[in-house]
């Protein structure tokens, strides 16, 4: 075999991986595209319920329900990005409500999951919904196990109550 046969075998390869990266890629919009539209009619009927329940047109149950017909992800999505439109006392009937939903006992279990994934999930669930049971999951999540120097201080300051100015990333200091 000359190096010009090899040359053109690898060519040959390589074009073959592209063509198949390229369908790759395709597949995965298709798929995507696909799952979104089956969960899109999910998401504007929770929409609408959110904002008959903040006009107080419908109950809070209504909106569990409709929160358990999304995966646990984009339930939580949805509840960070209504969390800034409802008045408090409404958000805390809310946030009891969902202590009992088995999707958001989840979560909350997953809070001391070993995948950083999971965590981040329990925390920005935590982070609007949190209840007073919630305060020892939620000062366990703060605690930091990163080898940044700043988050440690962070850390430290604000479960001492002495948060420094440029913090408020952490659960335990995001009120001051």
């Amino acid at each position: 075999m000359t190096s010009r046969q090899f040359l053109v075998i690898v060519a040959a390869v390589q074009g073959v991986l592209l063509v198949a990266l390229v369908v790759l890629i395709i597949l995965n919009r298709w798929v995507r595209a696909r799952r979104r539209a089956q969960l899109d009619p999910h998401r504007v009927e929770l929409d609408a319920v959110m904002q008959r329940w903040v006009l107080g047109q419908a109950q809070s149950d209504d909106v569990l329900r409709a929160l358990a017909r999304l995966p646990a992800a984009l339930a939580i999505d949805a509840l960070v990005t209504w969390s800034a439109r409802i008045v408090s006392e409404r958000w805390q009937e809310l946030a009891r409500g969902l202590e009992h939903q088995w999707w958001a006992r989840l979560v909350r279990a997953s809070s001391r999951s070993a995948r950083w994934w999971k965590r981040l999930d329990a925390a920005r669930f935590l982070s609007v919904v949190a209840t007073p049971h919630d305060v020892g999951r939620v000062l366990r999540s703060s605690s930091c196990r990163s080898s940044d120097r700043r988050c440690r201080l962070t850390t430290r300051a604000c479960s001492s109550g002495r948060a420094p100015p440029w913090c408020g990333t952490c659960s335990s200091c995001s009120g001051d």
